[in-house]
């Protein structure tokens, strides 16, 4: 069950909430706020299923004139009326965290499922094979034991180690001559995460053995997307637009994966280009519509190539280029 919704500071004062109270007095926007609370206890999604206005208006607490209350939601846009359902107007936009907590329910409950059952079958495969063990010791233990006194009746010469083989190592190494035309293939070679790249000579003790050549490969790695800095420069530049008050964890896979689709915009001045690009948007301010995006609105794949490609901006408008202002910082910065 939710336990929390998220209620933008600019509330009391939007038109929509002023509206409201004007027409049905102050308790009103008590109400208001008693009806998201209902829902995102109990309808987390946003959809009224199976409630008509008078069930709408139980759960708001509302005392004045039957359907008054719904009717003014309607009109004002803070309740949509479509396909004989109700439902919050917005609702997944301003509270995603509450409109997927069923989802996430589900997905802990699935995996639950999955771990019991699987350390089920550990378990049972674990007591089987260590039965099946135990019989197979026991007869072996049992045929054989006259055998190997007949065979051996005195013990036999356990052969010393070689004081020359003491060359020991916890990876595979390549033995062939260092002198070797060829390169050692890669498929033999140890690989490390370290991001280095290095050529080590081990000296073998024993003349019989050439020396050894360990190869690091060199891997590439994306940087990894660091959400607080990206977050603290949307409340810095767009300080007209809500404020971040959650950041789950869908809204955390959709900024690393715009993070990681482009190298250019793996830096801050990327990101802060992005967003006084975005300032310029008359409609993504909501200067224009009842309407403001939110950092979790951006960042999703098909708002974000959109604002990209200038479709919220004004027609005839010329675009700037986002990745090559921010690499002109960037470079700025580093010298």
């Amino acid at each position: 069950m939710n336990k929390d919704i998220r209620v933008s500071v600019t509330l009391p004062t939007h038109p929509k909430t002023i509206k409201l109270m004007r027409r049905l007095g102050d308790r009103a926007f008590y109400c208001l706020i008693r009806l998201w609370t209902f829902v995102g206890q109990n309808k987390p999604d946003g959809i009224l299923n199976n409630m008509d206005s008078e069930d709408i208006e139980i759960a708001a607490d509302w005392q004045g004139s039957p359907g008054e209350f719904v009717e003014t939601l309607i009109d004002i846009k803070f309740l949509d009326f479509e396909n004989e359902t109700y439902k919050i107007h917005d609702w997944e936009d301003h509270n995603e965290y509450a409109a997927h907590a069923q989802a996430r329910s589900e997905k802990a409950k699935k995996a639950a499922r999955a771990r019991w059952k699987q350390n089920g079958l550990n378990k049972a495969d674990t007591q089987d094979n260590a039965t099946s063990t135990d019989k197979h010791m026991l007869k072996n233990a049992s045929s054989n034991a006259t055998s190997i006194n007949e065979l051996c009746p005195s013990p036999s010469p356990i052969p010393s180690p070689s004081p020359n083989n003491n060359l020991s190592t916890s990876y595979e190494v390549d033995r062939r001559p260092s002198d070797a035309s060829a390169p050692a293939s890669d498929e033999n070679q140890p690989e490390f995460s370290s991001g280095l790249e290095a050529e080590t000579d081990v000296s073998a003790q024993s003349s019989d053995i050439p020396k050894a050549k360990l190869k690091i490969k060199k891997r590439n790695s994306i940087p990894d997307c660091p959400h607080e800095q990206i977050v603290d420069l949307y409340h810095q530049l767009l300080p007209e637009l809500p404020r971040v008050q959650a950041w789950g964890k869908t809204s955390q896979a959709n900024l690393r994966a715009r993070w990681r689709e482009e190298n250019a915009r793996q830096n801050l001045a990327w990101w802060r280009n992005f967003f006084i690009w975005l300032k310029e948007s008359d409609f993504l301010m909501g200067r224009k519509k009842d309407f403001q995006a939110t950092l979790s609105w951006i960042v999703r794949p098909t708002n974000f190539e959109k604002i990209l490609n200038g479709q919220y901006h004004v027609r005839g408008q010329p675009k700037q280029d986002p990745n090559a202002q921010a690499v002109a910082e960037f470079l700025a910065e580093e010298c």
